[in-house]
């Protein structure tokens, strides 16, 4: 990355479960929220070439 220094940066990662609530809800079934949470937080960290080492709630 052209003008960025090699030195180490935190990067943090928010996310929200957004409208998959309202889709669990007519599914009746919450089982996966969690885990696309996770994931989805964890591959916007990884956009950024930033290895997720925690998961903040």
């Amino acid at each position: 990355m052209a003008g960025f220094s090699n030195r180490p940066q935190l990067v943090i990662g928010i996310g929200g479960v957004g409208t998959k609530i309202e889709i669990a809800d007519i599914m009746e079934d919450y089982t996966g929220i969690g885990y696309d949470v996770v994931g989805m937080c964890a591959n916007d960290m990884l956009c950024h070439c930033a290895t997720p080492i925690a998961f903040v709630d």
